[in-house]
């Protein structure tokens, strides 16, 4: 855990350090994304791990699950939209079609 604190400051500081000297907002938006993705990705499928390491409780834990799995999905997407401009409609796509998927499943 506390690695992960360290290379959350060190990558905020090296965000605030892009930002001082006029990067792009462009740049300074794909970094700090990409930093959180390197945060969020680990730590959601360390959660997804241990669901199915304990999973006591199928009924309910298959849903958190897919949920989890919207985390990551949302992530990398939005990583993928800020760096591949031109093909960011399909990301989206495809991360709303999951989106409604989890949703269908709750009904």
């Amino acid at each position: 855990m506390s690695s992960v604190i360290v290379a959350l400051a060190a990558g905020i500081g090296m965000a605030v350090g892009l930002a001082l000297y006029h990067s792009e907002r462009h740049t300074v938006a794909w970094y700090v994304g990409g930093l959180s993705l390197v945060v969020t990705v680990p730590l959601t499928l360390y959660d997804i791990s241990m669901h199915m390491l304990y999973y006591v409780r199928p009924e309910l834990q298959a849903y958190y699950i897919r949920i989890l799995w919207l985390v990551i999905i949302y992530a990398v997407e939005s990583w993928l939209a800020l760096r591949i401009k031109t093909t960011a409609i399909y990301f989206e796509t495809l991360r709303e079609a999951y989106e409604s998927y989890c949703l269908y499943c709750f009904f």
